[in-house]
């Protein structure tokens, strides 16, 4: 997939996605910065969300890095 096409699909995507409204009773910005990280580092949904992201983000990067490694074993 070309870079283009990445693009349009990562901005497409970013265009479509909407708030989730997952706390319709209270609003985020109440609290400030701070109580918003504290909520997001203390619901065990929410944790589960980033350890999965962060997990997907190292996995992706090492193949990407041993791809690039065995690319440049061929020149």
């Amino acid at each position: 997939m070309n870079i283009v096409k990445k693009s349009l699909l990562t901005i497409a995507g970013i265009a479509a996605s909407a708030q989730a409204l997952a706390h319709a009773d209270h609003s985020h910005s109440i609290g400030g910065v701070f109580a918003n990280l504290m909520h997001q580092l203390t619901e065990p949904d929410h944790l589960a969300m980033i350890i999965t992201g962060v997990v997907v983000a190292v996995v992706g990067y090492k193949s990407l890095k041993k791809k690039s490694a065995e690319d440049s074993k061929d020149f």
